[in-house]
């Protein structure tokens, strides 16, 4: 499932094709069969880290900026950080990728490196890789930032639907 944004920060469903499979040949068939349908080359391309995407997204798209979806990235992160080192990780890692500018960004990444790298290496090294494609919304106006979806709208969708199925509906009051 491809979404897209127009200018005026409006949701826009692109394409959607029935599929289990996140190699580079299914997915630059799914973004040329948009193309043929008239998509011109967007300005950012949000995914996760799937090889074959993050390659399709260089094949179709060579000039647009990838923005790795910060969700899965966060949840890389609590993966490779101890839980009791989690919380303040955390915070650190979203102040470098929701920083007001990419230079920023790099110095609040650099401090992150600098204060967790020798006792964290594997948390250390998840939040370096790809850090770039994680703070390309940054290059945008701040006033677009609010619109860019830097996470994964249909997984989203899914982790809502089971988090509501997974709760008890409420019954109807009977009268009494």
């Amino acid at each position: 499932m491809a979404w897209g944004y127009t200018v005026e920060s409006r949701r826009v469903l692109l394409h959607l094709m029935a599929g289990s499979k996140e190699d580079a040949e299914t997915v630059v068939a799914f973004f040329e069969d948009m193309k043929m349908r008239g998509l011109n080359e967007p300005l950012l391309v949000t995914s996760d880290g799937a090889p074959g995407v993050i390659k399709a997204i260089e094949v179709c798209f060579p000039r647009a900026a990838r923005q790795r979806c910060l969700a899965h990235r966060m949840r890389n992160l609590a993966a490779k950080v101890p839980e009791d080192v989690w919380p303040k990780f955390k915070v650190r890692a979203q102040a470098a990728y929701q920083a007001p500018s990419r230079a920023i960004a790099r110095q609040l990444a650099a401090g992150v490196v600098t204060d967790y790298g020798l006792e964290q290496e594997r948390g250390v090294a998840r939040f370096m890789d790809d850090f770039e494609a994680c703070i390309a919304h940054l290059r945008f106006p701040v006033t677009h930032r609010r619109a860019i979806r830097t996470t994964n709208l249909l997984e989203r969708l899914f982790v809502e639907g089971r988090r509501r199925q997974s709760s008890p509906m409420p019954l109807a009051s009977e009268p009494s």
